[in-house]
């Protein structure tokens, strides 16, 4: 099995509810890519105690240093079990490759080697003044009198579905946050990201799993909540770069083409089968769906490349 099938195969035994499946064909994948931070996260869900979780994260962390989505979500799981957010909540020996077999017995967590005396660093002789970074700028939310808390994103993949004979591409994005003590879900607020997949790939690649979010909740019903980055202005940001731009005036380009194929042809045939049927009595023969599929996809596609020509 490829590894990404592998990954893929373990995803979906997962959201079965086999989580004892998909651990043996999950840790030979994270021992060949223990820099996948989405493969760590998946490890993580197939334990259902917190502390089997955290297990997870932190030899995560070992292999991915300073990582921030795992510290992330080592924060949120940590204060969620009310444990101290300086220290590890479980002591084990460096490893040079993940070893998932050690935390599939949770209870046998004591440490076998003794710690040696930290040695005393030297001072440096220059310290470095640190680098001023340029702030990011405030994000307007949608409802600025609501308190916000640090989430993660869970859940982040494109779904297919179909309105008759029309494919229609869900973006299904839900992130993980925690109000007193709770966890919570908030979810994507629009299920249809555009009638293409190319949007609902934009807003999927931009919150992978692992992602930290800020959230914004109802401080008498924190399950109403809003992620602010969840907007109009990620999609059309992202859009705006030039290298995107350039890809979405292809595309329009191309969808233009193909709707005059489609009404050249509908129209073409139009003709030939009203020749043809008034040999027989018949007064004409209309391709009406090809001519009006073409006009909307040539109209469609016009708009699109004049607003995105430079």
């Amino acid at each position: 099995m490829a590894t990404d099938d592998a990954l893929s195969e373990a995803i979906r035994l997962i959201k079965a509810g086999k989580r004892p499946e998909a651990q043996p064909v999950l840790e030979p994948f994270i021992q060949a890519n223990p820099q996948n931070i989405q493969a760590w996260m998946w490890e993580a869900e197939i334990f259902l105690d917190d502390r089997d979780k955290i297990k997870v994260m932190e030899i995560c962390l070992e292999h991915n240093p300073d990582h921030p989505q795992v510290i992330k979500a080592l924060t949120i799981l940590k204060t969620r079990l009310g444990l101290p957010l300086d220290k590890p909540a479980f002591v084990s020996p460096p490893a040079p490759a993940p070893v998932i077999s050690e935390y599939t017995r949770p209870r046998n967590l004591v440490p076998t080697h003794s710690p040696q005396p930290a040695s005393t660093p030297k001072p440096p002789a220059e310290i470095p003044l640190p680098k001023q970074q340029t702030p990011k700028p405030a994000i307007r939310r949608k409802h600025p009198d609501w308190p916000t808390t640090e989430g993660v994103v869970q859940v982040s993949e494109i779904r297919e579905t179909r309105t008759g004979y029309t494919p229609v591409y869900m973006a299904d994005i839900s992130a993980m946050y925690i109000v007193n003590n709770k966890d919570y879900t908030v979810k994507y607020p629009r299920g249809k990201a555009s009638i293409t997949p190319y949007d609902a790939q934009i807003l999927v690649s931009n919150f992978p799993p692992g992602k930290g979010v800020t959230v914004s909740y109802h401080p008498k019903n924190p399950r109403r909540a809003w992620v602010d980055e969840w907007n109009n202005r990620t999609l059309q940001a992202f859009k705006a770069r030039p290298g995107i731009q350039s890809q979405l005036v292809q595309r329009y380009k191309s969808r233009m083409w193909s709707g005059c194929g489609w009404l050249v042809g509908g129209i073409a045939a139009t003709v030939i089968g009203t020749m043809v049927m008034s040999q027989y009595g018949y007064a004409y023969i209309a391709f009406t769906g090809a001519i009006v599929y073409g006009l909307i996809q040539f109209v469609s596609g016009l708009f699109g490349w004049l607003w995105n020509m430079d």
